[in-house]
């Protein structure tokens, strides 16, 4: 009996942590979106002045994990779980770019006609 109650246990840690292995990279449709933010809010930082920096950053992240419906600590083993494994941090950030081209497409269908060369300016 001892053996199959061991076996048990192991193969449900065994399966635990396999899922816990893909909860941020196996899910990029959730995930994307969260590390494209993060992304926009690290430019916008670098743009910001040295004194409101802290400040704007603890806002900007309480915002996006508000938006995201995440918790702290999910940055933290997301960003753990990018250094991992190269290939697998590639293949999610191939997603990210994805993500970003796809507001940029939705972006250029809402914008009217673009000015062309001098010809369409008066």
């Amino acid at each position: 009996m001892r053996p199959i109650w061991l076996f048990s246990i192991l193969t449900l840690l065994l399966f635990s942590c396999n899922q816990n292995e893909n909860k941020y990279l196996g899910n990029p449709d959730k995930w994307a979106p969260v590390l494209a933010d993060m992304q926009i809010i690290q430019t916008m930082l670098e743009n910001t002045h040295p004194k409101t920096r802290d400040s704007l950053s603890a806002i900007y992240i309480e915002q996006l994990l508000k938006i995201h419906d995440i918790k702290k600590e999910d940055l933290g083993e997301l960003k753990n779980e990018l250094t991992k494994d190269a290939d697998a941090t590639a293949a999610f950030y191939e997603q990210v770019t994805l993500y970003f081209q796809n507001i940029e497409t939705e972006y250029e269908e809402k914008v009217p006609t673009k000015i062309g060369p001098a010809e369409n300016q008066q």
